[in-house]
């Protein structure tokens, strides 16, 4: 590439790959407005938890939203005087935005031991902690549990306790890393159940076990969206499943939940959606005794959940 004069090899270089950048975060399909969108649902996620006295974790959102904001100030100035983050920085700060926009609305005004748990959850973003996958998977769980009228308490970091009619249950949080990683997370989930000292459900954080999905690049409205996402999630777990059965012993670990946030480009609208998809499947033997109850608990929370839609 010829050097135009005045410039140097270097600032040629950075224009070229803040240009090939700028290519990329249009090719993702999310328009400005969705990015100026994400940094407002930052903006007022902050502000929610600060009405809310929340006086600690506060910067969690600091980071992903100037991440975004650079993507915005880059679509509008390509010479804007800002380090480029990569289009893989900027989908992964959209996407936790989203869920703590989502965990926020959800928790801000919550009782105190979980209101505790989600300033926990901030707090170990900030210190990028090791655990934060696993902390956001069990507040969504938590989340969906108190919206089924489901009694649910924390324990721990990505643990808690719950009622299911009567039967006190436990419920540990664990990441898939990669496609192939079920089985391993499942010997962990268990583990935890048997440190609880309760039988219950394991929650798989699939989102980032989950290959890449063209049908979601751009759909017709968002519940062909949910359709396909759901269609995309059944894809990976169903041949998986039985393995994950198998590998645990079903005494302790009767039930996996699987939650997934996955995000596309709805024509209908020209906005980004995101989506939070769970699953719950039994993992115990057909005739085992808790099988009713447990079926009655996993149709409560597969009703419609709130999603983000940008």
């Amino acid at each position: 590439m010829a050097t135009t004069r005045g410039e140097s090899p270097l600032s040629t270089a950075v224009s070229s790959e803040r240009q090939r950048l700028r290519e990329e975060y249009a090719a993702s399909g999310f328009s400005t407005g969705d990015y100026e969108y994400l940094r407002q649902q930052a903006d007022d996620s902050t502000a929610a938890l600060k009405s809310a006295g929340l006086t600690r974790g506060l910067d969690a959102l600091k980071t992903p939203r100037g991440v975004i904001n650079a993507a915005v100030r880059l679509l509008h100035d390509p010479a804007a005087e800002v380090a480029p983050p990569t289009n893989a920085e900027v989908y992964a700060a959209g996407l936790l935005i989203s869920r703590l926009s989502r965990l926020t609305r959800a928790f801000a005004h919550a009782p105190e031991a979980w209101f505790n748990a989600l300033a926990s959850l901030l707090e170990s973003i900030e210190a990028d902690a090791d655990d934060i996958d696993a902390r956001l998977a069990l507040l969504e769980f938590a989340a969906a549990c108190r919206g089924a009228k489901v009694k649910i308490a924390p324990h721990g970091a990505a643990r808690a306790s719950l009622d299911l009619e009567g039967w006190k249950c436990g419920a540990a949080a664990v990441v898939v890393a990669h496609g192939d990683g079920l089985t391993e997370a499942a010997k962990a989930g268990e583990e935890a159940l048997r440190e609880l000292r309760l039988p219950g459900i394991i929650i798989f954080e699939i989102t980032s076990a989950l290959p890449p999905a063209p049908r979601l690049a751009r759909v017709a409205n968002e519940e062909t969206a949910l359709a396909e996402m759901r269609r995309h999630l059944d894809t990976y777990i169903e041949p998986r499943l039985e393995a994950v059965a198998h590998e645990v012993n079903t005494d302790f670990a009767f039930a996996g939940f699987f939650s997934a946030v996955m995000s596309s480009v709805v024509v209908s609208s020209g906005r980004a959606f995101y989506a939070w998809c769970p699953r719950a499947a039994n993992l115990c033997p057909p005739r085992d005794a808790r099988l009713t109850r447990l079926e009655r608990f996993m149709h409560r929370l597969s009703r419609p959940q709130p999603r983000t839609a940008l």
